[in-house]
C-alpha cells in the first residue's frame, strides 16, 4: 500500500503546493498594482498581513506555499519566550518589538500559523528597532556635540568678557591717573607762577624804595 499509494500522494501534494503558490503569486501581483484587490484583502487578512507582503516583495521575495509539520510546543515555547524578551528589551529602552508586535506573533503562534513566519515578523521587527535606536543615539550624539559646543562658546565668550571688564577697568585706572598726574603738573605750575609773581614784585617794590641820585651841577 505505500509503495503505491506514495506516488499519488505526492502528486496531490505537489498540485497542492503548485496551485497555492500561484494563487499566492497572484495575490501578491494584485495587492501591489491593484488598489481595489488591496483593499478587499485588507479588510479580509488586516493591514498588517498586507504590510508584510508589502515588505516582502520590497525585499525580493518569492512568495510560495510549503507544505511543512506543525510546529511542536516546544518551538512554540521557544519563540513566545523570544518575542517576551525583545518586548521587555523594548520597555526598557533597548531595541526590541513593541506590544502590537508582541501578540501579532502570539496570534501566529496560538493559530498554528508557521513559526518560520513568525520568526520572520520577530526579526523584521527586532531589526527596525535596532536601526531606530541607532538612529536616536546617533541623533542623541549630535545634540550632546550641539551642546558641549555651545558649552565651550559660551565659555569662551565668558573668558572673553572677562578680559573685556580687566582691560576696561585698566583704561578707567590709567584715566584716572592720568587726571591726577594733570592735576598734580598744574598745582605744581601754578605755585610756580606764584613764586615769579612774588619774586617780581618784591623787586619791583626795591627799585620803587631806593631812587636814583640827583645829579649835582658843577661849578
Amino acid at each position: 500500500m505505500t509503495t503505491t499509494l506514495k506516488p499519488l500522494l505526492s502528486a496531490y501534494l505537489y498540485v497542492k503546493q503548485a496551485t497555492a503558490q500561484n494563487i499566492c503569486r497572484w495575490v501578491q501581483v494584485g495587492v501591489r498594482y491593484n488598489r481595489l484587490m488591496k483593499e478587499a484583502y485588507a479588510s479580509a487578512i488586516g493591514d498588517f498581513n498586507i504590510q508584510l507582503l508589502a515588505e516582502a516583495e520590497g525585499d525580493n521575495v518569492l512568495y510560495g506555499v510549503n507544505l511543512v509539520a506543525r510546529p511542536t510546543d516546544v518551538e512554540k515555547k521557544e519563540l513566545y519566550e523570544s518575542a517576551k524578551i525583545s518586548l521587555m528589551n523594548g520597555r526598557d529602552g533597548k531595541p526590541g518589538i513593541d506590544e502590537s508586535d508582541f501578540f501579532a506573533i502570539v496570534r501566529i503562534i496560538e493559530g498554528g500559523g508557521s513559526l518560520l513566519f513568525g520568526e520572520t515578523v520577530l526579526h523584521n521587527r527586532i531589526r527596525k528597532a535596532r536601526e531606530e535606536f541607532q538612529r536616536s543615539q546617533m541623533n542623541m550624539q549630535a545634540m550632546n556635540a550641539e551642546i558641549q559646543q555651545k558649552a565651550q562658546g559660551a565659555a569662551h565668550e565668558a573668558v572673553l568678557a572677562e578680559k573685556k571688564i580687566d582691560h576696561d577697568y585698566k583704561l578707567e585706572e590709567m584715566a584716572v591717573e592720568h587726571q591726577y598726574h594733570l592735576k598734580e603738573i598744574r598745582a605744581q605750575e601754578g605755585i610756580r607762577t606764584m613764586k615769579e609773581v612774588g619774586v617780581a614784585r618784591i623787586k619791583g617794590e626795591q627799585k620803587e624804595g631806593n631812587p636814583k641820585p640827583e645829579m649835582v651841577e658843577k661849578t
